[in-house]
């Protein structure tokens, strides 16, 4: 009886994070209104499973027999989600013929139906014909669910999205193994195919990938021209980086949903605010560099939340700033910017009197005493559905009035509203 309370944590297991996993692949390939929209598939194709299990009840088969064939067949789909998907011309905005569209977007649903609907025949199978020990059975599948949201944040980086179905069908096959009636010995069949499957992430040596399907940005046509330098799966988002010029870096969080661009610099600010004062009509940080410039030979101590790799650090500088706190929560953006592209930005990044970080805004205000002159929100958010609906995540969570209360209270007494 113990190998099915181990096959239903694995299943339980790979199918929530099949749900996450299709949720930031739809982040990214689509945007995030349609990976919420993995969530209602998932729901519907689990009670769908159930359903047809409970109107075919009388249908005599042999469940110890059919579960692991079930169960190997929910491991194939899982794979095949990723090649079908990358072969269908579902676009987000329906370019091109529409009958071809309506296809292509009625495969892409039924495509995702089918492995959720397949897990939700099993767990109903397995629940059914082991009905006396439903308890058990019922820790089993909350252990398996608690594990998979516990390891969500440690496997995306690893895998990505696409990696994670091959380390998933692995699992399930593992699974198969543990709901047959095959003798222990007999059951090392299935080990096989299981390591291959988690292998092969590894062995092939970089992300897995979706293809696109929205081209945000015009990230699509850039990497179709070679122009993809770097990519890393981060738990909040994925991050691309576009080499569009020789003068900046395109940092791109899921697909292009959102954008920050690295200017290249020497690092020499002395040069740079020289030529500034003799050539000021040459030179424009934008808007958000505006406090700075209003405080400029001010030595002042500034806040920047959601710094992504922005100038405003850069403008900070020139214009006299004491000390700069940047605040980014995509830590593989903060990793790229202050080591691989470090010098690029004239270790802008690295610079002593730039603490560049990855954290959230609040949580990091909560936890210093520090003062400002300046706080200053740019992108203070990522668009990923993993960020949206989360609490701390969430962008409004930024914009409530009890925020704006942490904020002022961070200002320097002399700047703070009475």
């Amino acid at each position: 009886m113990y190998r099915q309370h181990i096959g239903t944590a694995i299943l339980a297991f790979a199918t929530l994070l099949l749900e996450l996993s299709m949720i930031r692949a739809f982040d990214v390939i689509l945007d995030p209104v349609m990976g919420y929209m993995v969530i209602t598939i998932a729901m519907f194709a689990l009670g769908l499973g159930g359903i047809y299990v409970y109107l075919f009840k009388a249908v005599r088969i042999n469940v110890a027999k059919a579960l692991p064939l079930l169960t190997l067949a929910y491991a194939l789909s899982t794979v095949l989600v990723l090649p079908i998907l990358n072969a269908l011309p579902f676009d987000l905005n329906f370019s091109g013929n529409i009958l071809v569209q309506l296809a292509a977007w009625i495969g892409m649903y039924c495509t995702i139906v089918v492995p959720f609907f397949l897990s939700g025949i099993i767990l109903s199978l397995v629940f059914s014909l082991h009905a006396n020990a439903i308890a058990s059975l019922y820790c089993a599948d909350l252990s398996g669910t608690g594990l998979a949201c516990l390891l969500l944040m440690v496997l995306i980086p690893i895998f990505g999205p696409g990696g994670m179905l091959f380390f998933l069908a692995g699992l399930l096959c593992l699974a198969a193994a543990f709901f047959s009636t095959l003798s222990a010995r007999r059951c090392l069949l299935f080990l096989p195919a299981a390591v291959v499957l988690i292998a092969w992430p590894f062995v092939h040596g970089q992300y897995i990938e979706f293809a696109d399907h929205a081209n945000k940005r015009n990230t699509e046509a850039m990497k179709s021209r070679g122009l993809r330098e770097y990519v890393k799966w981060d738990p909040v988002s994925k991050v691309e980086v576009y080499a569009e010029s020789e003068t900046f870096k395109h940092f791109a969080l899921d697909g292009g949903q959102q954008s920050s661009w690295m200017v290249r610099f020497d690092g020499d600010f002395a040069t740079l605010k020289k030529e500034i004062d003799e050539y000021p009509q040459s030179f424009y940080f934008g808007v958000k560099s505006l406090a700075y410039f209003l405080k400029r030979g001010t030595p002042v101590d500034a806040l920047i939340l959601g710094a992504a790799v922005g100038d405003e650090p850069c403008a900070a500088l020139v214009f006299g700033a004491h000390e700069v706190d940047a605040i980014e929560m995509v830590g593989a953006m903060v990793r790229a910017a202050k080591g691989r592209y470090a010098a690029f930005s004239g270790n802008l990044f690295n610079h002593p009197q730039v603490h560049y970080r990855t954290g959230e805004a609040r949580t990091f205000l909560r936890a210093t005493a520090k003062q400002y002159d300046i706080i200053q929100m740019f992108s203070n958010h990522s668009s990923s559905s993993i960020a949206q609906g989360n609490g701390a995540l969430e962008a409004v969570y930024l914009q409530t009035v009890e925020a704006y209360l942490e904020y002022f209270s961070h200002l320097k007494p002399r700047l703070r509203p009475h």
